[in-house]
């Protein structure tokens, strides 16, 4: 049985670990990131993305699969105001979360390069269960 690569948090509740050796940490505010401009922008920054990256949904599947340039072997991904991310721009937030989910499913099915393990976290629960449970994106919440 495969563990889901998403986690949905309630309010209140952070990722299990901290950034390390082995982890590293990325938080994305949706307060911060309400249109696609302002998400390409934040991701890039916070995954510290090469300057080649296109903002596209294509260039951020591509650039997911590999993240070369971190060095631990663990990348998590906070997602906190699920509730207003890409509330400017809500066409994308179904491409934007199957871009996670397949980028996740890669990464776990991956044997022909060093694939680092993919996890999205999603604050708060009640908002991102809907729009994860529309596209049929498996889930759990974290205790």
């Amino acid at each position: 049985m495969n563990i889901p690569s998403f986690h949905l948090l309630m309010p209140g509740q952070i990722p299990d670990g901290s950034p390390s050796e082995a982890l590293f940490l990325a938080n994305i505010d949706g307060n911060s990131c309400k249109s696609i401009a302002d998400l390409y922008t934040s991701l890039s920054s916070k995954l510290c993305f090469p300057d080649y990256f296109g903002n596209n949904l294509d260039a951020l599947y591509d650039i997911l699969l590999d993240l070369s340039w971190i060095e631990q072997n663990k990348v998590i991904l906070f997602i906190d105001h699920f509730e207003t991310l890409l509330s400017a721009n809500p066409e994308y937030l179904p491409g934007f979360l199957c871009v996670l989910r397949d980028a996740c499913a890669s990464k776990e099915e991956s044997t022909h390069w060093e694939a680092k393990q993919l996890e999205i976290y999603i604050r708060p629960a009640e908002s991102a269960s809907c729009a994860l449970d529309a596209l049929d994106i498996p889930y759990d919440y974290l205790p």
